[in-house]
Formats: structure tokens, sequence, C-alpha cells
């Protein structure tokens, strides 16, 4: 990282902007599940089993930026990230959660939070944006932040700005406890194994019935390749062929 990047960033403390200053007009702040959790018992257990897991795996060590990507697209990667920030938002109260979409190539967080795609991280890595311009807090649960991706339609660098990406990392584990970031699938973007290699830990999602163990394979082996570390997998959109207790005895 050059002298230029590091004096080039604001560093004057702000602060976030609350997801009431971003919201339009037409939208409403979505009622997220994890606001009634006693409505969805077994979506909390699922994702605290897992976050657990995640905490059994990383315990003692200092593992606080998570990358979740995908085996291929469309494997529900957005929603993981989504659910799991929220999980983690719930269940550690006293803990600093932020939420990152560097997904540029189909960004969804932002739809799932209903808050504004830009300012977000495309423009923090190019320096027209700081931390505090992109940070958006959520009223009803004061622990989670989360950055949208940006305008992903403007022209980009031709190449990924790396020390950029390596300085909001840095920046980012100063101030939060648990970074998850939502990413392109790793097969499919050269940006998803770069970032990931960045990161304390990678999950890889991958759905049930429909990612073929070759292409699982070829994900784990360029994660690896990158230097990532990868922590494990989430099987997403599991289902059932005999009642979903009976799994616990067989």
């Amino acid at each position: 990282m050059t002298n230029h990047e590091v004096s080039s960033r604001n560093t004057t403390p702000k602060t976030n902007r609350s997801l009431s200053d971003v919201f339009s007009e037409e939208r409403e702040p979505p009622k997220l599940w994890l606001q009634h959790p006693e409505g969805f018992s077994n979506v909390l257990e699922k994702f605290r089993t897992f976050r657990n897991k995640l905490l059994s795996q990383t315990s003692g060590e200092s593992k606080k930026v998570l990358t979740l990507t995908g085996a291929q697209k469309r494997v529900g990667t957005s929603t993981v990230a989504f659910n799991l920030g929220l999980s983690f938002a719930l269940e550690m109260a006293q803990e600093k959660i932020l939420v990152v979409d560097a997904n540029f190539r189909r960004p969804v967080l932002h739809q799932m939070f209903a808050i504004a795609q830009c300012p977000g991280l495309q423009e923090l890595l190019l320096n027209t944006a700081t931390l505090q311009d992109v940070a958006c807090d959520y009223p009803s649960l004061p622990g989670l932040t989360l950055i949208a991706a940006g305008d992903t339609t403007a022209k980009r660098a031709p190449v990924f700005p790396t020390n950029a990406f390596v300085a909001f990392i840095q920046e980012v584990k100063a101030a939060y406890d648990v970074v998850i970031i939502d990413t392109a699938p790793v097969l499919q973007s050269g940006q998803a194994d770069m970032i990931a290699s960045h990161s304390d830990g990678t999950i890889l999602v991958v759905q049930a019935s429909r990612t073929r163990s070759e292409v699982v394979g070829a994900a784990v082996n360029q994660l690896n390749n990158s230097g990532a570390t990868l922590l494990g997998s989430f099987l997403n959109k599991r289902k059932y062929v005999i009642p979903a207790w009976l799994y616990h005895y067989v």
C-alpha cells in the first residue's frame, strides 16, 4: 500500500448513515425475521448452529473477516450472508457486526435490507467515499451495519483495486468485531478468490441436489490455490426425504 493511498483516506470520525437516511420514499424498512425470532425458531436454530460451529473453529484465533462465496451462481450465497449477519447481530448484541456486499456481478443485499445501492463499496474502493459515507446502521439491531455494493454499472478500473481493498479490510477489522463479505461465485469471478485470500476465513455455499461434486472440487481447488483459508461449506436448500428430526438418529 502506498503512502498516497493511506493519506488520501479521510480519517476524521463521523457518524455512520442511518438506514432512515437512505430509504427511498416508496420503500419501508423490511420486517426482518430476526426482529421476531419466536416466529422463525427453525430458521434461527439453523443459523445459530452454523454460527456456533464457525466460532468453535475460530476459537482463540483472530478470524474476524469471513467471506462467503458460491461454487456457482444462484445457490443462495447472498441469502446465507444476509441471515448469518442477522444471526450474529441478534445473538451477539454487544458486538459490532458488519455485512458487506462485494458481489459486483449481481448485488442484492441492498434489496434485502431495503437500502440504497449507492454509495457503497465500489465508491469506497475508488476513494470517492469514506467508510462513514457508505456504512448504514440498522435501527432495530443496533450492532448491525451494512455496506452495499455501490454503483456496479459505472465504468470500473480494468484491474481490481487490490491495495484499496486490503486497506478497507484493515479499516473494518479495527472498527468491527465480525465482518461478513458476500462475493460472486468463485468460479465465475476472479475477484472472489482475491477477496477470499485477504479474509480470515472462507465459507463455500453449495445447493443441495444442484451443485455437482466436480464443481465443488473445482471451487475448493481454486480457493486453495489463491491462498484462501477454507473453513467449510454451507449446504443450502436441503430437502429431507424423511422427517428432519430422524436425521439426528441415522
